[in-house]
């Protein structure tokens, strides 16, 4: 009988029994040496999660072994307690039946049962039960005591803020990077936009906490943050902090307005205004989300579904793209057909409002939409919205090296191309490519 132990430990548990992986290892050790009549040994692969949450299956020893337990190379494991493997009842009954399914069995030192009977899978259930409402309980105590911190101006968590010190739960002020904060401000009244200003300052050598290079979105939280006018925000609710503020209310007020100008403007310029009806509900056969993106050419405006990481990474193919208009159409025809509505005569805007009111999840597979509704029904249709092949893509360009060693020093692209003597679109297509 092959056994291999797994073993965790959140990083905010004290119980001195759970307060180390190795404690918890040698009295399961300890266990499988007393089965040793009934054919019982350890194999020598470790599988220890340290600081990891037992509310969530993202832990990479815990994926490495449910990868054994799929390549069947093993027979059970033994574990301290079973909330070691989970403390949430569906990601637990998720986890038996895969190992049910590759006749892999599960032991607890500290607490005997027998999953094989009716009273056994009760008292399972019971157990778990009351392993998630500590969990929720221990969430809910840590949310209202850093809610409490806020409140009282302190800053117990995170990482340091960009323009402060942490010391002891206060904030100082780190006069360098202050400066900068304040030159950002100064500078965004005259300028008006973000992606300016953040190549201006990597061309003066300004840089973040981490030594990088600012992009606009930095910059854009830098501006936006009520933490410089002596605030600190918890759920959206700003209250007053003790750390010495960098700036004035005045000032940060000054720098909203303009922000919110400049965003009029750029909506007003937009000659693509349009509204997916389906963002933050598509995902592909993997799980991975997938964002809406458009792209004008030639007077038209072409869209697609395409996955998060991959968008702007090395290796995208057209198998991982959809054509946005057959995916959607398909859908909707699909709800039309359920429910007797007719979407087609409703605007963009007012379908996308009726299918977050109904449709839980929408999966997309090459030959076929699953769409899952609130109320748990599970229905498919097929769509004909996957990209053909492309063409084998064409050797990549002399000067791409150099182009992304601009890039990391902070030039903007119209920059990086006027000096590399590259025709603006072109660098643009590339860039979009090859992810720089």
């Amino acid at each position: 009988m092959r056994c291999v132990i797994y073993t965790r430990k959140s990083a905010d548990e004290t119980d001195p029994q759970l307060s180390s992986l190795q404690v918890q290892r040698e009295l399961c050790t300890a266990y499988i040496a007393s089965q040793a009549f009934e054919g019982w040994y350890l194999l020598p692969e470790h599988y220890d999660d340290g600081g990891y949450s037992g509310g969530t299956l993202k832990r990479p020893a815990l994926q490495a072994l449910l990868t054994q337990v799929q390549e069947r190379a093993v027979d059970t494991i033994v574990i301290y307690k079973i909330d070691r493997l989970s403390r949430s009842l569906r990601d637990f009954l998720n986890l038996v039946s895969m190992f049910e399914a590759h006749d892999v069995t599960f032991v607890s030192v500290t607490q005997s049962f027998n999953t094989a009977t009716s009273i056994g899978k009760l008292i399972l259930n019971i157990l778990l039960s009351f392993a998630q409402f500590e969990r929720e309980l221990t969430g809910e105590r840590l949310r209202d005591w850093f809610a409490g911190a806020r409140q009282r101006g302190l800053w117990m968590h995170g990482r340091r803020p960009f323009g402060y010190q942490v010391e002891r739960g206060c904030l100082s002020v780190d006069e360098t990077e202050a400066g900068i904060i304040r030159y950002a401000h100064r500078r965004y009244a005259a300028i008006g936009s973000a992606r300016l200003l953040a190549n201006e300052m990597n061309r003066k050598g300004f840089r973040n906490q981490y030594g990088r290079p600012l992009t606009r979105a930095g910059v854009t939280r830098l501006l936006r943050s009520r933490l410089y006018c002596g605030d600190l925000v918890h759920r959206g609710q700003p209250h007053p902090g003790r750390h010495q503020a960098i700036i004035s209310e005045k000032t940060w007020r000054s720098t909203q307005k303009i922000m919110a100008e400049s965003g009029r403007r750029r909506s007003a310029k937009n000659p693509y205004p349009f509204i997916s009806v389906l963002q933050g509900l598509i995902f592909n056969e993997t799980g991975r989300a997938l964002i809406h993106v458009r792209v004008p050419r030639n007077n038209a405006l072409y869209r697609y579904y395409v996955p998060r990481i991959d968008r702007y990474g090395e290796g995208t193919t057209c198998q991982d793209r959809y054509r946005a208009k057959p995916l959607e159409d398909a859908l909707i025809a699909l709800i039309d057909r359920i429910t007797g509505m007719s979407l087609e005569s409703q605007s963009q805007h007012d379908r996308a409002e009726y299918l977050r009111g109904i449709v839980r999840r929408v999966t997309v597979y090459p030959d076929e939409i699953e769409m899952t509704l609130f109320k748990g029904v599970v229905v498919r249709t097929p769509h004909e919205a996957k990209l053909k092949p492309q063409k084998k893509p064409r050797d990549t360009p002399a000067w791409l090296p150099q182009a992304r060693k601009l890039r990391k020093k902070g030039h903007s692209k119209a920059e990086t191309a006027r000096l590399l003597q590259v025709p603006y679109m072109q660098f643009w297509r590339a860039s979009v490519k090859y992810g720089f």
